[in-house]
């Protein structure tokens, strides 16, 4: 495995060159920094009927173990699909409360999306022509009166402080609606009526507690609307008590550049008037492109290793933690927008971190060891200053309470140059270097470890159908994650050094040394 072997990835999207030689200095004398964990904030879900779905609560339940994530948020609450509101003051919170229930025995709270609208309420009825959205239906049109939607809103606020009591409804987040500024995919209104709807909002919800937490604008647009929406609430005096976006890295074309999507979030973040407001990212991924059936490379993307080197490069760059809330979508493809896949069931480009069936994909993966990678973050030096030699071949140094953990990871956006690369790792200020040398592992994520897709189209011959029983296990077991002992070369009384460590390109090679005092 540290053979210094430079393997071939055969995807067309990415312009191979040869290896690269790079050095990675660290010393663990140096003062850490903080490196608090803002993606395992929130995750986002299918649209929330699918939550009382037994596979999609065991997935969650899976995420919540590993990954450690804390809220979920998903459209489609008030969807006539969840009975939420019948009519004029007319509800039922069965489904509510089924949710809501589950997540607090998890130990998580929600993130509640506050859309789409109940067709009873809708300014155009779905019945009369009104506009939609996805496979489940939404009514993405303004209410006919903004009252009743204050009233509807009061109420379900009620219900939830009466049955979780106000301390606990306070650690939850309401976001009104969710990209208003894409008309007329999910919204059919003005940027005026969304606001109009915000106002109406806001009001019913600090009327029933003014600890209650309300946000927007919910755009698709990482900066988008962001001055607009505290003009008007600040000109109104509209209570808001967090910022909320989605930053996608790009569509169809032009995708997952981690670094620009970085710089673009620090810039988002600094049009906020005050940094003491939290910036809540409810979306985010590599690309907001989904099962193109193998037309686009950024439809199955979210399947493959490349996904996981996005998010650590994405997680390394500065900007990105000027975001509280950076929440990936989504957590399972269990998940219909469009309805469920009809063909390549294993792997059809969805956005989750597992499959429909629960396998773990490398992005999956990649979270799970930056769980437990460490909350403090030190400097890497190159061969003899900070400038390291790479463009795409970085090194994440973590720190937790038993291991120095190096997310070694070798990323380019898709149709950028990119070369394999072989890392020499010199470590100074070990208390016990012989011991940490016999003592570490390597965890791999690329095209041949931790690939369960990749697995499902060699070995399994990329069958279109539903997998069995036993096919599911298999892939399970390709998904997990690929460990192997390492040996490093003491080089002093307290530096050690591991030499020529091979990174294939879109990949990520996790290093984890014993530390002893």
């Amino acid at each position: 495995m540290m053979n210094g072997l430079c393997p071939v990835l055969l995807l067309s999207l990415f312009v191979l060159g040869s290896c690269e030689n790079v050095v990675f200095n660290i010393n663990l004398d140096d003062q850490p920094a903080d490196f608090p964990h803002y993606w395992e904030e929130c995750v986002g879900s299918g649209h929330m009927l699918l939550t009382s779905r037994v596979d999609w609560r065991e997935h969650l339940a899976m995420v919540r173990r590993d990954i450690g994530f804390k809220r979920i948020r998903g459209h489609g609450l008030l969807d006539d699909d969840m009975s939420t509101s019948l009519g004029p003051n007319v509800n039922s919170y069965i489904n509510v409360d089924l949710l809501v229930d589950y997540l607090i025995e998890l130990g998580m709270r929600p993130i509640l999306e506050l859309s789409f609208m109940p067709n009873w309420l809708s300014s155009h009825p779905t019945d009369k022509g009104g506009k939609t959205v996805c496979h489940y239906v939404g009514n993405i049109n303004p209410p006919k009166d903004y009252q009743l939607w204050g009233n509807m809103i009061a109420q379900l606020g009620e219900h939830l402080v009466g049955r979780y009591g106000e301390e606990t409804v306070s650690e939850f987040l309401f976001e009104v609606w969710n990209e208003p500024g894409v008309a007329p995919t999910f919204w059919t209104g003005t940027q005026a009526d969304y606001f109009k709807l915000f106002n109406y909002t806001s009001r019913a919800l600090k009327g029933v507690s003014e600890k209650i937490q309300v946000g927007g604008p919910a755009t698709d647009c990482c900066p988008c609307w962001i001055q607009d929406f505290e003009k008007f609430n600040k000109e109104h005096k509209i209570a808001y008590d967090f910022i909320s976006t989605h930053c996608y890295a790009g569509g169809r074309t032009d995708f997952g550049n981690a670094t620009k999507l970085g710089h673009t979030i620090a810039h988002a973040k600094s049009l906020i008037s005050s940094p003491k407001i939290p910036f809540v990212i409810t979306e985010f991924s590599s690309n907001y492109i989904q099962g193109d059936e193998g037309k686009a490379i950024a439809g199955i993307m979210h399947d493959l290793p490349a996904e996981a080197a996005f998010l650590v490069s994405l997680i390394s760059q500065p900007g990105t933690g000027a975001a509280q809330v950076l929440s990936y979508w989504t957590f399972s493809d269990v998940f219909a927008e469009p309805g469920f896949p009809s063909h390549n069931i294993s792997f059809h480009g969805t956005f989750g971190l597992t499959n429909i069936f629960g396998v773990p994909k490398p992005s999956y993966r990649a979270l799970e060891m930056l769980h437990t990678g460490g909350e403090q973050r030190l400097p890497v030096y190159g061969a003899s200053t900070i400038d390291l030699q790479s463009d795409t071949c970085h090194c994440l140094p973590l720190l937790n309470s038993t291991h120095l953990n190096l997310f070694l990871h070798n990323y380019a956006m898709p149709g950028a140059p990119i070369e394999a690369c072989n890392a020499d790792i010199r470590l100074s200020g070990l208390g016990f270097p012989h011991k940490s040398a016999s003592g570490a592992i390597l965890r791999r994520i690329d095209e041949d470890h931790t690939n369960p897709r990749g697995y499902w189209i060699k070995e399994m011959g990329m069958f279109s159908g539903y997998p069995t029983i036993q096919q599911k296990k298999q892939l399970k077991k390709a998904s997990e994650i690929s460990t192997s002992p390492v040996s490093g070369d003491v080089t002093g009384p307290t530096t050690l050094e591991f030499k020529r460590v091979s990174v294939p390109t879109q990949a990520v090679a996790v290093l984890s040394v014993p530390l002893f005092s």
